[in-house]
């Protein structure tokens, strides 16, 4: 007990000059000058942070909509070559239609003939869940 109140007696005395250390700072016009400059630089520092993150936000949503743009294409890309394929379309119509390769026009005459065909591998090559495939194939009545 007596050392606790030792303690907060220097505690007390310590405090009590900072406290008067600084008064006496405060009253200088450098010190002054230096600690307003610091807290204009803090408050900067975090204005930027706070602009760089809305910053973010905003860059990421445009990436999210260009990329959901680019993914709807593709499946578009993908219903319009299994209609070209199921209504006897050529080829070199589909290819036209759809951008897509021989290759990838094959690939997609297998995966309608071959109903044992692997969908996971759909995932792989184009790029799609097999769900919107899935939902495809119901919509055109596959």
């Amino acid at each position: 007990m007596f050392l606790k109140k030792i303690y907060l007696y220097y505690i007390n005395i310590i405090y009590i000059i900072t406290r008067g250390t600084l008064y006496e700072l405060s009253k200088d016009k450098y010190v002054r000058e230096s600690y307003e400059q610091l807290s204009k630089q803090w408050s900067d520092i975090k204005s930027a942070a706070y602009n760089d993150f809305k910053d973010g936000i905003k860059k990421g949503k445009i990436e999210g909509k260009n990329e959901g743009k680019m993914e709807g294409a593709q499946l578009r890309s993908i219903e319009v070559v299994m209609m070209g394929i199921l209504d006897n379309y050529s080829i070199d119509t589909i290819i036209k239609f759809s951008k897509f390769s021989i290759e990838d026009i094959n690939y997609l005459k297998t995966l309608i003939d071959n109903k044992e065909y692997n969908i996971d591998e759909l995932k792989s090559k184009f790029n799609i869940e097999p769900e919107d495939f899935d939902k495809i194939c119901k919509e055109k009545g596959f």
